[in-house]
């Protein structure tokens, strides 16, 4: 009888022993997940920022291609306005002085 009682009081140690083990390891996964979680939404706000600035940047960068193509319309327009003007220029500066070297009368 003595024999048993030492056998369930090592028993019991042994098992005390090993719960506390186990609720050692469980508490640790548990912080460990807890971390980890953490970690996640810290990702997850990362991402979400992220995105944000990505999608400002796009809205930005069409806006700006908008822009310049608009400008480079509009210089493209002045341009052929001024090529156009200088060529004018040229055809009157070309007769006015074939008018007066007398080759060619206003009316030819």
């Amino acid at each position: 009888m003595e024999e048993l009682k030492k056998e369930i009081t090592k028993l019991k140690r042994e098992s005390s022993r090993k719960i506390k083990e186990f609720e050692s390891q469980v508490k640790i996964q548990v912080e460990d997940i807890e971390r980890k979680g953490k970690e996640i939404e810290g990702l997850k706000a990362e991402l979400q920022r992220r995105d944000r600035l990505l999608k400002e940047s796009r809205k930005v960068l069409f806006r700006i291609k908008k822009e310049s193509s608009s400008r480079i319309s509009t210089l493209e327009l002045k341009v052929k306005k001024v090529l156009e003007e200088l060529r004018k220029r040229r055809i009157f500066r070309r007769e006015r002085s074939s008018l007066i070297k007398g080759k060619r009368s206003l009316f030819d």
